[in-house]
């Protein structure tokens, strides 16, 4: 979760270590709740993802993808996630 924590330091070093396992791994995915400080800080945030060549997508676009490849895995299982995070022209496997 992003917000275990409802502080903007907190919110902020999550996001980063985000950022940080997309570029390694190629995808990750957030899971967040409406507080509004989460809805504060991730406003301010989300808009710096294409400065890591990060672009933020739907979940459900990782779900055609892989059964586009036929390869599911078991991130797929949790449906109440909402989003994921992808580095941008990149290839997923």
């Amino acid at each position: 979760f992003l917000d275990n924590q409802l502080t903007d330091d907190y919110i902020k070093q999550q996001f980063m270590q985000l950022i940080h396992y997309a570029q390694r791994k190629q995808t990750a995915i957030a899971i967040a709740h409406p507080h509004p400080e989460t809805i504060k800080i991730l406003s301010q945030l989300i808009p710096t993802l294409k400065q890591h060549n990060i672009e933020l997508v739907p979940l459900s676009n990782l779900y055609v993808e892989q059964i586009a490849t036929k390869s599911l895995s078991s991130t797929i299982a949790a449906t109440t996630i909402t989003a994921k995070i992808s580095p941008i022209n990149s290839t997923h496997k």
